[in-house]
């Protein structure tokens, strides 16, 4: 009669077996990496923000057309920057 108390195959192994040392700090590193990026994207991202403020606080408020024109400035100039 066949015994039930340990299965002949551990189906979380077969699928996912265990990491070596060395990928699970790889996936360390990757992590550290990745949030280090985001954390300056968002940082950029609030610079944009800061610049596109001032840039339109300095444009009198019934002049839509100086309004415009300075957002598309600050687009030519992003671009600029990217290149």
């Amino acid at each position: 009669m066949a015994r039930f108390d340990k299965p002949a195959f551990d189906v979380t192994t077969a699928i996912a077996p265990p990491l070596p040392k060395t990928d699970t700090a790889m996936a360390a590193a990757s992590r550290a990496a990745g949030a280090e990026l985001q954390r300056r994207l968002k940082y950029q991202a609030l610079q944009c923000m800061l610049r596109a403020i001032e840039t339109l606080e300095a444009v009198p408020e019934g002049d839509w057309r100086g309004r415009l024109e300075a957002v598309e400035r600050l687009g030519r100039e992003a671009e600029a920057e990217d290149r």
